[in-house]
């Protein structure tokens, strides 16, 4: 018998390593795309949570500076303190008679998140009117 040595010629060699590649290249750039969108969308998520905790917190400080001016006719404002935020409450005095100026401004300890808010009240015989109640920019 004889051995016969068979050589098989394959011209297109290499050309299933380029498209292996060529999808773990494309597989790459998908699972870094999601994970900034990812990134990006939890970051907006928090933002948007913590500006929302901060306006509330100032919200509460209006409240309780309207309380404070039933109770105590000279309440003048103080500084609200929370976990990671605090709301600086200051009155004076409103642009009619008997009325009173609010503002209330938080802010995260950071100083990343402000949100101000101003209200005007009319207060008789311990009745308190609101006349406007609105955000700062």
């Amino acid at each position: 018998m004889k051995n016969i040595n068979l050589k098989i010629y394959f011209p297109n060699k290499g050309q299933a390593m380029i498209s292996i590649l060529l999808v773990l290249a494309l597989a790459i750039i998908f699972i870094t795309t999601a994970a900034v969108i990812y990134l990006t969308e939890t970051d907006f998520s928090f933002n948007s949570r913590k500006s929302n905790e901060i306006y509330y917190n100032a919200e509460a400080g209006l409240e309780n500076a309207i309380l404070q001016i039933l109770r105590q006719p000279s309440y003048s404002g103080e500084t609200l303190t929370f976990d990671d935020s605090s709301v600086t409450i200051s009155v004076g005095s409103g642009p009619g008679p008997n009325q009173e100026t609010i503002t209330a401004s938080g802010k995260s300890n950071s100083n990343k998140f402000i949100r101000n808010l101003k209200a005007i009240v009319e207060i008789n015989n311990r009745i308190v009117n609101l006349i406007s109640w609105r955000e700062n920019e």
